[in-house]
């Protein structure tokens, strides 16, 4: 091998070591972009993780009770959502969420704050009548123009429901005071 023949193999081998050095800087900015999810004994924060799933680590971790999956890209949770039975607290706003929550939330009794806003959701389940310790529910600027009638067995713990961004009409919203006096209705 000649003096030209070697150097052009010097050459190629540091184009390619310069290569790789980029691509692995290029991976690490990457990945540092996207804060890894935060789990700590009963609090999980999955926020900002680009999911169209919830992992099935956090549907099987029933110790859990504060859930945070906002800013996601869900379209629906699945009904083993019910599993987390120990849920105080329910964020999955900011997603793509269509429909209704699955009735199964009626499961997590213990839940106080539910944060369904910012999604396409239509409707809201029946079930939600039987979460006898919600303080807290927002549902702000859904696409949601109906309420269930079993919304009334919550009146006596409801102290704030943002329905802010929806279609209801006056009366409709006259209609729901009534079924929660004590509630502050935001519309």
């Amino acid at each position: 091998m000649d003096k030209g023949q070697t150097l052009i193999i010097v050459i190629i081998i540091i184009i390619l070591i310069i290569a790789g050095i980029a691509l692995a800087l290029r991976n690490s900015l990457q990945n540092s972009q996207t804060p890894p999810p935060q789990t700590s004994g009963t609090t999980a924060d999955l926020s900002n993780q680009n999911l169209v799933s919830i992992p099935s680590y956090v549907l099987s971790n029933t110790s859990l009770t504060v859930l945070n999956l906002s800013h996601n890209n869900l379209a629906s949770l699945p009904s083993q959502i019910g599993n987390l039975v120990n849920l105080e607290q329910l964020y999955v706003n900011n997603n793509m969420l269509s429909g209704a929550l699955p009735g199964e939330i009626r499961k997590m009794s213990k839940l106080q704050i539910l944060d369904a806003s910012n999604n396409m959701l239509t409707g809201i389940p029946a079930e939600i009548g039987q979460l006898s310790n919600l303080t807290t529910l927002n549902f702000a600027n859904n696409n949601i123009n109906t309420m269930p009638n079993e919304i009334a067995n919550i009146k006596n713990n409801l102290k704030t429901f943002d329905l802010s961004g929806n279609e209801f009409t006056a009366a409709q919203i006259t209609e729901l005071r009534q079924q929660l006096p004590n509630t502050l209705i935001i519309y």
